[in-house]
């Protein structure tokens, strides 16, 4: 009888399974956070000056249109490698986003992150599998 010899690589390919995961995540991660901020990046402004009168806001049902850029700074994501994680969001100091995304009792929604997801989730998870 021949004895031979086997070669474990398990190791190896789990951790480029890990790794190839981890790009995925990394890169849908990215790119709804870019469809975000493009979502929220529709001037108001109308014309010319800086009055009031100059700037068309958003109409219930569509989403928030850019006056100073503040919502479109503060939305961020993280990137937690170590747990397989990513969120995306906004910081504390636009969390009005969030008024603007469900509406109040003085006035209607103009969703932003849901719709933005829904509109764009085929090329997410196309980026999450391999971009």
């Amino acid at each position: 009888m021949i004895a031979s010899k086997i070669n474990w690589n398990g190791d190896k390919v789990y951790q480029q399974a890990v790794d190839a995961g981890w790009d995925g995540i990394r890169r849908a991660t990215v790119y709804y956070h870019e469809r975000l901020k493009d979502a929220v990046g529709v001037s108001a402004k109308v014309g010319k000056g800086t009055k009031a009168k100059d700037y068309r806001a958003s109409a219930p049902g569509e989403a928030p249109r850019k006056r100073t850029g503040w919502l479109q700074k503060h939305i961020l994501f993280e990137l937690d490698q170590a747990a397989l994680k990513s969120r995306v969001g906004v910081a504390k100091a636009g969390l009005y986003g969030i008024f603007l995304e469900l509406g109040t009792i003085k006035m209607k929604a103009r969703p932003w992150l849901l719709s933005t997801l829904q509109k764009f989730w085929e090329q997410i998870k196309a980026q999450a599998v391999g971009g």
